[in-house]
C-alpha cells in the first residue's frame, strides 16, 4: 500500500476509506494512482521537479486520462476500475493499437443503417468494444 506522511495537507489526497481506517484494499492504490496522473496533467510543480516528470511525456491525451482518472478517484471503492482494467484502459495502448481500432470503429460505423437503427447501433458498438488486437 501506498502511505503518505500524516499531515493535513495530506489528508485531501487520501481516499475516504483510508480516512476512517476502514479495510484497506488494493482499491487505495488505484485511487492514489488517479491522484498522481492528475498531479502529473495540472503540471504540479513537485511532479515537474521529481521522478514523476518522465511520467508526464506518457500521457499523450488528457481525455484519455480524464476518463481513467474520473473512474479511479470515484469515492466509493468497490466502484473504482480494478487494476486489470486500469491496465487495459486507452491510455496505455500502443498507436498502432488505437490506429487500428479507430479503423474497425469505422468501419463498422458505415454498416450502421440510415437512419440508424438503435439495435444495430449497439451491435456496432458493443462488437467494437469488444475488439482485441
Amino acid at each position: 500500500m501506498i502511505t503518505l506522511p500524516e499531515n493535513e495537507e495530506n489528508k485531501k489526497w487520501r481516499p475516504p476509506e483510508q480516512l476512517l481506517v476502514s479495510d484497506e484494499t488494493q482499491k487505495i492504490d488505484l485511487f492514489n494512482l488517479g491522484t498522481i496522473v492528475h498531479q502529473i496533467l495540472v503540471a504540479n510543480t513537485k511532479a515537474q521537479n521529481s521522478f514523476l516528470r518522465p511520467l508526464a511525456s506518457l500521457i499523450r491525451s488528457e481525455a484519455e486520462a480524464c476518463y481513467l482518472i474520473t473512474k479511479l478517484k470515484i469515492r466509493v471503492a468497490e466502484s473504482r476500475l480494478s487494476a486489470t482494467e486500469v491496465s487495459v484502459n486507452l491510455l496505455f495502448w500502443p498507436s498502432a493499437k488505437k490506429l487500428k481500432f479507430i479503423g474497425k470503429f469505422g468501419d463498422g460505423m458505415k454498416k450502421i443503417q440510415d437512419p440508424p437503427q438503435p439495435e444495430s447501433f449497439h451491435m456496432i458498438v458493443t462488437q467494437t468494444f469488444l475488439f482485441t488486437p
